[in-house]
């Protein structure tokens, strides 16, 4: 009986630092996000203006891809 509860603690324990670290990841995309307008304003161009807009889309389509993880954890371990 314990065996059989040490397992389901454990599992549990395995999704919660999954979707801790997924957090994570997208609390730093963030902050990665908030310091683009100062690296790319120093000296504003074109170029620059083009460089942030891709690094931009990059960070946010990763988030994306953050949040689509975390929606299968949580549909994946809701079904368990």
């Amino acid at each position: 009986m314990l065996k059989e509860r040490d397992f389901s603690f454990r599992e549990h324990a395995r999704v919660l630092y999954e979707i801790q670290a997924v957090l994570t990841e997208i609390r730093g995309l963030e902050k990665e996000i908030e310091k683009l307008d100062g690296v790319f304003d120093v000296f504003p161009s074109d170029r620059r203006a083009k460089d942030k807009k891709r690094a931009r889309k990059s960070l946010d389509e990763r988030i994306e891809t953050l949040l689509m993880q975390l929606e299968r954890i949580a549909h994946t371990n809701a079904q368990s």
